[in-house]
């Protein structure tokens, strides 16, 4: 793998985790590292975007919203978790709206497409449910 794509390897891995005590032990570690050449780096613009794209909803708000998807899809909510899952919804749809906005500013950054950045940063959209 050459170097670029390296980088381009590690900013994906470091965009989609979700683990904030490794992102921040990431953060430290790259922040101590020292070389003797000048090392290509990405703005401070460009990083901010960066975090704040890989920044998703807490754990445990994920993880029930996921649930009560599939429930959804199966067709097996109760009608108070419909009532739940329709009272979580505008705020997951506020982050994703957020977090598409993070994703027009970079591709402007980067003179490019939504989905151009989006194929740079391994990022796919979720699937489309009917439910």
């Amino acid at each position: 793998m050459s170097i670029k794509g390296t980088k381009l390897e590690l900013i994906r891995l470091i965009t989609e985790t979700e683990d904030k005590k490794l992102l921040n032990k990431a953060m430290k570690i790259l922040s101590q590292a020292h070389t003797s050449k000048p090392v290509s780096s990405l703005a401070p613009k460009e990083t901010e975007l960066l975090l704040l794209i890989n920044e998703g909803l807490p754990e445990d708000v994920q993880a029930r919203y996921n649930d009560l998807l599939q429930k959804s899809v199966e067709k097996i909510l109760t009608e108070e978790e419909e009532v739940e899952l329709l009272e979580m919804l505008p705020s997951i749809e506020a982050k994703t709206a957020e977090r598409l906005g993070y994703l027009v500013e970079l591709a402007g950054l980067w003179n490019t497409t939504i989905d151009g950045v989006m194929d740079r940063l391994g990022i796919t959209p979720p699937p489309v449910l009917h439910v």
